[in-house]
C-alpha cells in the first residue's frame, strides 16, 4: 500500500517536471524565433 502511494506521488512529480520542461522549452523557442520574425 505504501509503495503504491509512493509510486503515485513520484508519477505526479515526474508529470509536473515534464510540464515545466515543456513550458520552458516553449518560452525558449519563442525567445529564439521572435527576433528572426518566424514567430
Amino acid at each position: 500500500m505504501k509503495a503504491e502511494n509512493r509510486g503515485r506521488i513520484t508519477g505526479l512529480n515526474d508529470a509536473a517536471e515534464l510540464k515545466v520542461e515543456i513550458c520552458v522549452g516553449e518560452h525558449f523557442w519563442i525567445f529564439l524565433l521572435k527576433p528572426v520574425g518566424m514567430y
